[in-house]
This record gives C-alpha cells, structure tokens and sequence, in this order.
C-alpha cells in the first residue's frame, strides 16, 4: 500500500487498500465471496419478505358483513312504501 501511495497510484489510504486487495488474488477473491455472500443473503431476505406479505394478504376474512339491522320490510308492498320505511329506519339511528 505503501509504494501506491508513494507511486502516486493511489490518493488516499482508502484507494491504496482497494488497489492493494485488488492486486492479491486470494484477498480479492476472499473480498468478492463475502460480497456474493452478503447481496445472496439479502435477496433471501427480500424474498421471504415479501413471500409474508402475500401470505398475510392471502388470509381470507371470516363472517359476515355488519347489515346495520334487519333489512326494511314494505307495509303494503309498494316500491312507496319500501322507500319510506328505508327512510325511516335511517332516520331512527
């Protein structure tokens, strides 16, 4: 690292410590395994993430509607009077 900076090849220590690793085979292999590693693990991740979320939306919803009561009856079996006593039980609530 040293004779990279010294060789003006590198500016900084952090450019010297990548061309340094990059130029030590096993060290470079080492570095892209871990890298492989790590964005695998990550993809796993993203996956089971999202493999959760479509399971929780998956889950279907049991029992029935809230109706608000029971459903408007006609007195003498007109559209008429089915409409007042819709209106009727609207209004008592």
């Amino acid at each position: 690292m040293s004779q990279l900076m010294f060789s003006n090849m590198a500016m900084n220590l952090e450019d010297a410590y990548r061309q340094a690793s990059r130029l030590n085979e096993r060290v470079w292999q080492s570095m892209q395994d871990s890298q492989r590693r790590t964005e695998a693990a990550s993809r796993a991740r993203t996956e089971r993430e999202a493999a959760d979320r479509a399971r929780r939306a998956a889950v279907s919803v049991s029992g029935s509607p809230y109706g608000g009561g029971p459903p408007a009856k006609a007195k003498n079996g007109t559209v008429r009077d089915a409409v007042v006593s819709a209106i009727e039980q609207v209004a008592t609530r």
